[in-house]
């Protein structure tokens, strides 16, 4: 899947399908995003391998939504996703959020507490548990906003001073002429910047605790259990003048965290320093569960699982991506070794437009 709204060809060779077919049970709770994301057909239990589907997204029966609107109908549309944003920054205040146990966070925690309890017919369980934040719009209840020391937030990475050196599209953004985010960013305030942060923030402190919950569940099972943590992305958050996600191969977007814990993991609390990939995920998993991994799938068992943990898969990394939405399309391809990172876009139809950092920010 190279961009989002691309559906996704249900194969058999699909990690929840190859690990059904191997006799486990499979769940699926919160944000998938493999079919457009609010098309009124959303995938069902049985889809892509899962045996049981509970989504966030569109409005299909069953899903938080449809939920939201039968408990809370006067609330349902509270904090509905304009895009483009109509507010600057998308930023909210504590009260004009969802009450804690209406959030789709909260909803997530429930839903996968509910499907671990009933252990997908009480099988070997594969679950993929997704929370849609922290995203826009940066919303959050107010005691896990009130957890975050604002004095703590680091500062920051200030805008360039000069961007003829960056693509264009960087500059577009930072002063409101992007072509979905027609906001000005250059206008923020350092206070808003904050505000904007502490929200972000806070949505992770209320990820923690669903998190939390669910493992505390699963620890009071008998099974052995591999959690993996892990995020599709990272936030700009105002650094370089930028907000939201795209085209702009920061660290602040690609450098997402991955959490290993439970079973197969032989060393506590170490730290893996050599780069790593999503793609190993899939034959991480597989390969722990004992099932075979198909020849095109080209990820490597990550450090740690199965292998040393000074173990480097990979010389160099690679980042791709796509930008339907400009016109003409760009695109950006990045590659990154332990002390160079080379991004390459295709800005204006023109290949060529480089930028390369000693230790990567």
């Amino acid at each position: 899947m190279w961009a989002n709204g691309v559906p996704l060809e249900d194969r058999p060779t699909l990690l929840p399908r190859l690990l059904r077919q191997a006799g486990y049970g499979t769940a699926m709770v919160g944000k998938l995003h493999l079919t457009p994301a609010m098309a009124s057909s959303q995938p069902g239990d049985g889809s892509f391998g899962f045996d049981l589907v509970r989504l966030t997204e569109g409005d299909q029966t069953g899903g938080y939504r449809n939920g939201l609107r039968e408990t809370a109908p006067n609330l349902a549309d509270r904090l509905h996703r304009d895009f483009p944003p109509k507010r600057l920054c998308d930023l909210y205040e504590p009260g004009e959020t969802l009450p804690e146990e209406l959030d789709s966070t909260r909803w997530v925690g429930d839903q996968a507490i509910a499907a671990w309890r009933r252990r997908v017919q009480h099988k070997p369980t594969f679950m993929h548990v997704s929370f849609p934040e922290p995203h826009h719009p940066f919303a959050v209840p107010e005691r896990f906003a009130a957890m975050v020391p604002r004095e703590k937030i680091p500062a920051r990475v200030s805008a360039p001073v000069d961007w003829s050196g960056l693509p264009p599209h960087f500059e577009l953004l930072h002063r409101g002429r992007h072509p979905l985010i027609a906001q000005p960013l250059c206008d923020v305030t350092e206070d808003e910047w904050l505000r904007v942060r502490t929200n972000y923030y806070g949505m992770i402190n209320f990820i923690d605790e669903q998190i939390g919950r669910i493992l505390d569940v699963i620890e009071d099972d008998d099974r052995l259990t591999l959690i993996l943590f892990t995020s599709d992305h990272g936030e700009l958050l105002g650094d370089h003048g930028l907000l939201y996600k795209g085209l702009f191969h920061y660290d602040a977007l690609l450098r997402v965290p991955l959490i290993a814990a439970g079973a197969g993991v032989a060393h506590r609390d170490a730290v893996v320093s050599n780069s790593v990939q999503q793609i190993d995920i899939m034959s991480s998993v597989l390969s722990i569960a004992g099932v075979g991994v198909p020849p095109e799938c080209q990820g490597r068992m990550l450090p740690g699982l199965g292998s040393s943990l000074d173990a480097a898969p990979y010389r160099f990394t690679l980042t791709k991506q796509r930008g339907p939405w400009f016109t003409p399309e760009r695109r950006v391809v990045t590659l990154r070794s332990s002390d160079w990172k080379l991004s390459v876009y295709n800005d204006r139809g023109v290949r060529g437009n480089i930028s390369s950092r000693r230790r990567p920010g």
